[in-house]
């Protein structure tokens, strides 16, 4: 029996194919969590929840006041969290210097 068996996940920014919060997302359900996805675009979030037998919120994580509520909703509908997960990442474009090739 998973440590996860039962247990409510809650992972934010779950809705990119391909992505961190699906991979998370599709571990998680196969150790047995109950899962809740969020992200701001739902239909991805609803998608990805539908494949691992989990449910979909929208909440915008870039607004606290709606990540309060989306914790509030979870926790009265499921219970407590026993996992809370923020899987974004994103890239940030930096300008690179590059060397001469006399140095290299």
């Amino acid at each position: 029996m998973s440590t996860l068996s039962g247990k409510v996940a809650l992972i934010l920014d779950a809705s990119t194919r391909g992505g961190i919060g699906e991979a998370i997302a599709r571990a998680f359900a196969g150790a047995g969590a109950r899962l809740v996805l969020s992200a701001r675009r739902l239909e991805g979030a609803q998608r990805i929840a539908h494949e691992v037998g989990g449910t979909a919120v929208r909440c915008d994580v870039t607004n606290e006041d709606e990540i309060v509520a989306l914790v509030r909703t979870v926790t009265s509908a499921h219970g407590r969290l026993a996992a809370f997960i923020y899987a974004a990442f994103r890239f940030r474009r930096i300008r690179i210097r590059l060397m001469p090739s006399s140095l290299n």
